[in-house]
C-alpha cells in the first residue's frame, strides 16, 4: 500500500472519525503528518496532556490501527497503519461472505473475531457461546475449525503486529556482514529482491498446520525466523494459537466477481461458472505469497461445479445457467465433463490467455490471471468516463507500446477526428501521455515525432487517488446526513423505541428517518462498489514468479 498517498491518509482519518470518534481521528491524523514519533512528541504537537495521548494510543494499538515499536535503549514509537484502518471498511463484506458460505453461526463468529481483532480459539468459542446460549460449544468449535480450514480465520504471527519497514529492517540486519560485501548493480538488485521476498514471506497470512504465534510471549525453541513453530502441535497448543480474520477473502471475492462478469459477457453464464471454479483452484487467500501455475483435471473441476450447484440449491437458489449455445440448464449437476471441456476450450481461445491445455491437464497462470483482472477493471473505469473508442485505443497502447497518431489510426480503424478527440480527452483525464522526440536541435514541430503511450503504474495510482477522494466525500456526506437527524438517531437507540420506531415516532419524524436510511444504504453501496475497484487495482498481488 502506498503510504505516501495524501488522499488515502485523508480517507483513513475519515474512517477513524466515522467509526471511533474525533479524539482517535485527531491522534491518527497527526501520526500521518509526523510519521513515526513518540507519545511525548505527539502530545507536544497536539497540545494534549501526555496521559490522554497514551490512553488514546493504547486504544489505537489494541484496535490494530497503529503499529508500535519498542527498542531496548530508546522510547516507544508509533506509526500509522493505513492498511489496518482501510480494512475496517471490509468487515461487513467478510461477515456476509461467511454467512453465504457457512451460515448465520459463521457470520456471528467472524463478526466476533473482527471485534476482538485477534484471539485464541478458546476465547473465540467462549465469547460466541456467551452471546448465543442456544448453540452448544462443540457446534461453535466445529464451525470455527471449518472457518480455519476455509481460511476465513488465519494464524497471527509476531510480524503481523509490526510495520513493514521494521520487518524489512530486521531481515536486512539478520544478513549481517554479507550485505557489506555485495558489490555491483546486478548483485544489489538481486539482494533487494531477496529481501523483499523474505519480507513478504514474513508477512504471509496463510494458514499452516503447525505455524502459530505463541500467546505466552516466549520464543519458540524450534522454528523459522518468523516465529512459526514447525514442531507438531498438541490440541492444547492449537487451542492457544492466536487467530485473526482474513480480510483478504474480500479481495479474492472481488477478483472472482470480476472474472465472472467478464466471462458472462463474452461466453455466457456456464463458461463463467467454469472459469471461476478453475480460478479458485489457484486462488490462495493470502495477500503476500503468489501462487504458481497449477494444473487440474476436467473431472475434478466438474465435481467442484456439482458440489457448488448442490450448495446453491440447498440454499433455495434457482440456478439458471447457459450452456454456451443460448439454451439454459436449470440443474447445474447435469453439467457433463464434455461441457466443461468445451467451455475451457472456448475460454482458452481468448481473451483468457492465462488458461492453457497440455496433453490431459489444464493449466492456469495465477500472475497472468491477476494482470488480466486488473486491466479489465481499468478499462471499466475508463469506459465509465469516456465512451468508445477510448478503451480500444488504450488496449492498443498497452499491447504495442508507444505509437504515433497515424499508426494508432491505422491499427484502430478510426477516423482522424474521432481519434484526436479521444486522445485529447484521455490525456486530460491522465490515462495516456505524449512524448516528443525532436529530430534536430531546433525542435521544430514538423521535425518532431509525437508518441502516445500508457504508463500503467502511474495511471493505476492516479485512478486509485480518484477513488480514495470519492470514498472520502461519500463518508463525509454520510456523516453530514447523520448530523441532520442526530436527535432522531439518539431517540431510536432507546430500548423502548427499538423495533417500534413507526409507533414511537411521529409521522413526519419517521418519514425523515426512512429517507435517511435509504440515503445511508445508497451511500454504503457506493462505498462498497468503489472498494471492489480498490481491491482489484491495488490489493490483487502484482508479483510475478519464474517457474
Amino acid at each position: 500500500m502506498d503510504t505516501s498517498s495524501p488522499e488515502l491518509c485523508l480517507l483513513c482519518c475519515q474512517i477513524i472519525g466515522d467509526y471511533y470518534g474525533d479524539f482517535y481521528q485527531a491522534l491518527f491524523q497527526k501520526l500521518t503528518e509526523l510519521g513515526r514519533c513518540s507519545a511525548q512528541q505527539l502530545a507536544q504537537s497536539l497540545h494534549v496532556p501526555l496521559r490522554n495521548v497514551k490512553n488514546g494510543l493504547a486504544g489505537l494499538v489494541t484496535l490494530r490501527l497503529v503499529f508500535h515499536c519498542t527498542v531496548h535503549d530508546g522510547p516507544t514509537t508509533y506509526t500509522a497503519d493505513l492498511r489496518g484502518v482501510y480494512q475496517v471498511l471490509r468487515i461487513g463484506k467478510l461477515v456476509q461472505l461467511a454467512h453465504n458460505d457457512h451460515g448465520s453461526l459463521a457470520a456471528r463468529i467472524i463478526e466476533t473475531a473482527c471485534n476482538l481483532k485477534h484471539c485464541t480459539l478458546l476465547e473465540l468459542v467462549d465469547r460466541v457461546s456467551r452471546h448465543d446460549e442456544a448453540t452448544d460449544e462443540s457446534t461453535i468449535r466445529s464451525m470455527v475449525q471449518a472457518l480455519i480450514a476455509d481460511q476465513y480465520l488465519i494464524n497471527l504471527r509476531a510480524t503481523h503486529l509490526k510495520a513493514t519497514s521494521d520487518v524489512h529492517r530486521e531481515i536486512e540486519s539478520s544478513m549481517g556482514s554479507a550485505v557489506a560485501r555485495i558489490t555491483g548493480t546486478k548483485a544489489k538488485i538481486e539482494h533487494e529482491e531477496q529481501v523483499r521476498l523474505q519480507t513478504n514471506q514474513s508477512l504471509d497470512t496463510s494458514t499452516t498446520e503447525y505455524g502459530y504465534c505463541d500467546t505466552r510471549g516466549t520464543r519458540p525453541t524450534e522454528g523459522d525466523q518468523n516465529g512459526a513453530v514447525r514442531a507438531p502441535q498438541t490440541n492444547d497448543m492449537r487451542d492457544e494459537r492466536l487467530l485473526q480474520p482474513n480480510l483478504y477473502r474480500v479481495v479474492l471475492h472481488a477478483e472472482m466477481q470480476g472474472l465472472r462478469a467478464s466471462a458472462t459477457r463474452t461466453h455466457g453464464s456456464l463458461a463463467a461458472k467454469v472459469l471461476v471454479a478453475a480460478a479458485k483452484i489457484v486462488a490462495n487467500p493470502n495477500a503476500w505469497t503468489p501462487s504458481p501455475v497449477i494444473n487440474f483435471k476436467t473431472k475434478s473441476l466438474q465435481k467442484t461445479l456439482v458440489i457448488e450447484a448442490d450448495h446453491e440449491q440447498s440454499d433455495g437458489n434457482d440456478v439458471v445457467m447457459s450452456n454456451g449455445n443460448g439454451s439454459l440448464d436449470r440443474d447445474t449437476s447435469s453439467v457433463t465433463i464434455a461441457q466443461v471441456e468445451a467451455s475451457l476450450s472456448r475460454l482458452a481461445e481468448g481473451p483468457y490467455i492465462f488458461i492453457e491445455h497440455m496433453i490431459e491437464d489444464w493449466y492456469i497462470d495465477k500472475s497472468a490471471m491477476d494482470k488480466y483482472v486488473r486491466e479489465e477493471e481499468l478499462f471499466k473505469v475508463l469506459e465509465s468516463r469516456i465512451p468508445q473508442p477510448a478503451p480500444r485505443i488504450l488496449r492498443i497502447l498497452m499491447n504495442k507500446g508507444k505509437l504515433e497518431e497515424r499508426t494508432l489510426q491505422e491499427l484502430g480503424l478510426l477516423g482522424a477526428r474521432d481519434l484526436k478527440q479521444a486522445l485529447l480527452e484521455m490525456k486530460r483525464l491522465g490515462f495516456i501521455d505524449l512524448q516528443e522526440i525532436p529530430r534536430n536541435a531546433q525542435r521544430q514541430p514538423n521535425q518532431t515525432v509525437f508518441l502516445w503511450f500508457h504508463d500503467h503504474e502511474r495511471v493505476q495510482r492516479y485512478v486509485l487517488e480518484g477513488i480514495y477522494k470519492s470514498m472520502t466525500r461519500l463518508l463525509q456526506l454520510l456523516d453530514l446526513e447523520r448530523t441532520k437527524i442526530e436527535s432522531t438517531l439518539a431517540k431510536i437507540e432507546r430500548d423502548d423505541v427499538k423495533g417500534n420506531e413507526k409507533q414511537a415516532l411521529g409521522q413526519a419524524e419517521y418519514a425523515v428517518l426512512s429517507r435517511y436510511r435509504k440515503v445511508e444504504a445508497w451511500l454504503n453501496t457506493e462505498i462498497a462498489r468503489l472498494d471492489d475497484s480498490v481491491a482489484i487495482l491495488r490489493d490483487v498481488p502484482t508479483v510475478t514468479v519464474d517457474f
